[in-house]
């Protein structure tokens, strides 16, 4: 528990202390109260002056202590100087900072700042909700696969088939179709990299001792260079699904940064845990099937027939597009689709974006559209669904 000075100079010992005990101490900790500085000039509203020597100065002590914030709830803002009108000022200088052991540990952890009350901070609650039974994930598709030699024979051999209904019906059926038999064929394959790094890199040493020992035989260089490859591929395999899971886009594969994405894929998982929620009731849940059926029922009510619009013609007046779609542009959006078209459109579909809803990321249609064949159906099934055939 700390409380920081309201002196700049006086916090930097606070910061320097923080910095000592995460090189000496290894283990889960967090670190929580006022701060008295904030992280980001967002934190702050009301003062226009910001001292960023001293956020700086934060900043990097919860770098150099590799500190983040425990994924919260309720009051963004934790402290107000209470004053009405132009001399009010809000900041978040109240927080729970937490290392990668302690998320690692503490899995389903979070924070909540509660409402004020009579004092000028709110006050926090740290909780962790232990034995917490999850779902089981979704489906995602790795990029990687697209590099297996079987991998387009998968999707050829699923998408073949007779599927009757309206040609968007056709198209996600057959996806469906694709994404369950990529499932079954990853499910054949080893399901923990990580293991498989491990597990290739001991025979890589095996055979390179054995080169030692031999070194002008040839036939145990060919087996040595073999091992090499099938480590290589194992690490770029695993970097690359790990890239994804922790959709870190600011680094590029083959820099050994496994590591890295392990700590951010944790880190974003805490974050974005959903420990409780609270319902259309005010009723706290904390249990994963009651937050998921309330989810459920809070979107199906949006889509309900007997939910009327409160938008009305006399608010029509008050909506200006200045932006229009011109008579030409109109044309060409009903334009028939050429095929250097749709390569260009997908080539510039980037492979590292986040997958869609289904789990099937742009690289897998890219890859699954290698082929010529493959490209006709889809860019005919494309036609179709847009009436131009």
């Amino acid at each position: 528990m700390v409380y920081a000075d309201n002196d700049s100079n006086m916090r930097k010992a606070l910061w320097n202390d923080t910095i000592a005990y995460s090189s000496l101490y290894e283990g889960p900790w967090i670190v929580m109260g006022d701060f008295n500085d904030i992280l980001a000039p967002k934190e702050r509203m009301g003062s226009s002056t910001i001292q960023a020597s001293s956020m700086n100065d934060f900043i990097l002590c919860t770098q150099e202590s590799h500190l983040f914030d425990l994924s919260f709830s309720g009051d963004f803002f934790t402290w107000s100087n209470k004053q009405i009108g132009s001399g009010g000022v809000v900041s978040k200088i109240d927080r729970v900072l937490a290392n990668i052991e302690w998320v690692n540990l503490f899995t389903c952890s979070m924070s909540d700042f509660l409402n004020p009350g009579v004092s000028a901070h709110s006050p926090m609650v740290c909780s962790v909700f232990e034995h917490r039974q999850h779902g089981p994930p979704p489906f995602k598709f790795f990029n990687y696969l697209t590099e297996e030699p079987d991998f387009l024979d998968i999707v050829r051999e699923s998408w073949k088939g007779i599927i009757k209904g309206n040609l968007m019906f056709v198209l996600v059926s057959k996806l469906k179709k694709v994404k369950h038999a990529l499932n079954e064929w990853r499910r054949g394959k080893s399901n923990n990299l990580t293991e498989e790094v491990c597990k290739a890199k001991e025979v890589m040493i095996i055979y390179q001792n054995n080169v030692q020992l031999r070194p002008l035989d040839a036939d145990a260089a060919y087996v040595e260079r073999r091992a090499v490859s099938a480590y290589a591929k194992a690490v770029r395999q695993e970097e690359s699904m790990l890239k994804q899971k922790s959709w870190v886009q600011l680094m590029e594969l083959g820099n050994s940064n496994s590591s890295l994405f392990h700590n951010y894929l944790k880190e974003r998982r805490c974050r974005y845990n959903i420990p409780t929620l609270q319902d259309s009731n005010g009723n706290m849940l904390d249990e994963d099937n009651e937050i998921s059926l309330e989810c459920v029922k809070f979107f199906s009510d949006l889509f309900k027939e007997d939910v009327t619009s409160t938008f009305t013609d006399d608010d029509a007046e008050f909506v200006n597009f200045s932006n229009l779609v011109s008579a030409n542009d109109a044309c060409n959006l009903v334009s028939p689709v050429t095929r250097d078209e749709f390569v260009y459109a997908l080539s510039c579909s980037g492979s590292s974006k986040a997958s869609r809803p289904d789990g099937l990321s742009s690289h897998f249609f890219k890859g699954s559209l290698a082929d010529a064949e493959s490209l006709k159906t889809a860019l005919s099934m494309f036609s179709k669904i847009s009436g131009l055939e």
